[in-house]
């Protein structure tokens, strides 16, 4: 029952050899393992020490580095500091070179800054918003006039206070002289005829003198029947002048409201031009920018009569606070009903009786407005307006809008004026 159990046999001496030998091996083969790594582990050292060294030396550079690079940086900065002041030096020249123009009033300061394209710098006495008739200038203007190239003034007395003043140079360029100018040529085009034909004329109207001396004879004309007659016309002549003046009419010189007519500012424009083209640096494209600009006003121009007459015939009637629209109303066939200020200057005053007529007459006429001044005092204005039942409508009679504003340039304002009155009226 037991055979098939396995049964120990005692072990030889071989055996005991051969257990021992296995017992050393594996001692062997550790140790020789152990010299690898130690090996490996001195030449991983070697290299971590390599690579620490690099890292040092990596890190020192990197140090270095920045310092370079904040000389560098300190030494492009540095630069502008040299160029700036350069800059704005050779700007300062040329703002020095360029024409220096002094205009007393902005209307025409703005006709010459827009007809020169920034080739002139351009300096307003009268500052906007302001009534020119009662500005009085201070030191600042003084030197502008003293150290302009060019001084535009308006003239007619509308600068009233500054006129006066003995820095006005005698050479400056005096719009109201180009006005005299255009109603002379103005009168011998209504004559119409050349200086032969007046030598004519004035050679059949002697002879005429002559018959009208002889019938006057034959009809026995004594002189007593002349002073008569002569005494009934002074007297129509003095009815007549009472009637103009009875609506607030006045005979106290030119109307100095010039711009209102945009032929005398084409002439104006031209005359200006003449005056800068030896003065700026670049006198062709002042002339291209000067053409540009007339062009601007002949459009504005169409502008302007095409709203003024598109106002029916019978309501071409203004009433103004001042004697401002005479020349407007002349070149686009408007009646001057009356002025509340029976005068071209805001410094004369309203009267009563003046005042009284003029309602009366606004009431039977049927007027539908009444045209007041943007500067100055309008309270007046605005309750003669309410007694007289009509709107007052501002218009820039004598003066820009603000910069930005609607009226900040010459021909916005005609282009804002010729509005306001089409739409009052129409």
């Amino acid at each position: 029952m037991f055979a098939n159990t396995p049964v120990s046999q005692p072990a030889s001496s071989n055996d005991s050899a051969r257990r021992k030998t296995n017992e050393v091996r594996p001692k062997q083969y550790f140790g020789g393992l152990k010299l690898k790594l130690t090996a490996a582990a001195l030449i991983f050292g070697v290299i971590a020490l390599v690579a620490a060294a690099c890292g040092e030396s990596e890190d020192e550079a990197n140090q270095v580095a920045p310092s370079t690079t904040q000389e560098v940086t300190s030494t492009t900065q540095v630069a502008p500091s040299t160029t700036q002041p350069e800059a704005r030096q050779a700007e300062t020249e040329q703002d020095a070179a360029r024409p220096q123009v002094a205009a007393t009033i902005d209307i025409w300061a703005s006709v010459v800054e827009d007809m020169t394209c920034g080739q002139v710098d351009v300096t307003t006495i009268i500052p906007s918003g302001s009534d020119p008739h009662h500005y009085e200038p201070v030191p600042q203007d003084i030197i502008a006039l003293q150290n302009a190239d060019l001084v535009v003034v308006n003239g007619f007395n509308l600068e009233e206070t500054l006129l006066d003043n003995p820095n006005i140079p005698d050479d400056a360029l005096m719009i109201s002289d180009l006005a005299e100018e255009d109603e002379h040529d103005d009168e011998e085009d209504e004559d119409g005829h050349g200086d032969e034909e007046d030598e004519e004329e004035g050679h059949d109207d002697h002879d005429d003198e002559e018959e009208g001396i002889d019938e006057e004879d034959e009809d026995g004309h004594g002189d007593e029947e002349d002073e008569e007659e002569g005494h009934d016309d002074h007297d129509d002549e003095e009815d007549e002048d009472s009637h103009g003046d009875e609506h607030g009419h006045s005979d106290d010189g030119d109307d100095p409201h010039l711009w209102f007519d945009f032929h005398i500012v084409e002439e104006a424009v031209e005359q200006i031009a003449g005056e800068l083209s030896p003065l700026v640096s670049d006198a062709e494209a002042l002339e291209n920018c000067t053409e540009s600009y007339l062009a601007e006003l002949e459009e504005t121009e169409s502008f302007v009569s095409e709203r003024l007459l598109s106002v029916p015939e019978a309501s071409r009637i203004l009433v103004t606070q001042h004697q401002t629209l005479e020349r407007l109303a002349d070149r686009y066939g408007y009646t001057i009903l009356g002025s509340l200020i029976p005068s071209t200057s805001t410094l004369a005053e309203a009267d009563i009786r003046n005042t009284i007529e003029l309602e009366e007459a606004i009431q039977e006429v049927g007027v539908k407005a009444i045209f007041v001044d943007v500067s100055g005092d309008n309270s007046d204005v605005q309750n003669f307006a309410e007694r007289a039942g009509v709107q007052a409508v501002s218009l820039y009679t004598e003066t820009l809008s603000e910069s930005g504003g609607e009226a900040d340039s010459y021909l916005k304002l005609m282009r804002v004026n010729s509005q306001r009155i089409a739409d009052a009226l129409a």
